[in-house]
């Protein structure tokens, strides 16, 4: 009398659990360097996003034959954000950068 499996298909309990054992591993690894990938991120963002507020300026300059200002929105305090101002009034915002989102 032998037993023979019945076509019993499937994964044994080993199994998932070393599969599970090096998706953690995995994981554990991946989260720091996740970490600093979105850190990068969010600097290499502004930095664009300043340039481009530099480059509206300059086009604004030429377009409008005046000046234009480029100013932290909070006296000297850039994490806040920043305007584009055109002409001598502080009344013609072109463009206010973005805020810090963290």
């Amino acid at each position: 009398m032998s037993m023979a499996r019945s076509g019993a298909r499937g994964f044994t309990l080993i199994e998932l659990l070393t599969v599970i054992s090096v998706m953690a591993i995995l994981l554990g690894l991946a989260v720091p360097s996740f970490s600093n990938f979105i850190a990068s991120q969010r600097v290499k963002t502004v930095a664009y996003d300043l340039t481009t507020a530099f480059v509206l300026a300059r086009s604004e300059a030429v377009k409008r034959n005046a000046d234009v200002t480029v100013a932290a929105a909070s006296a000297t305090d850039w994490t806040q954000g920043w305007s584009v101002k055109a002409g001598t009034t502080t009344d013609t915002v072109v463009y206010n950068g973005p805020a810090k989102t963290m």
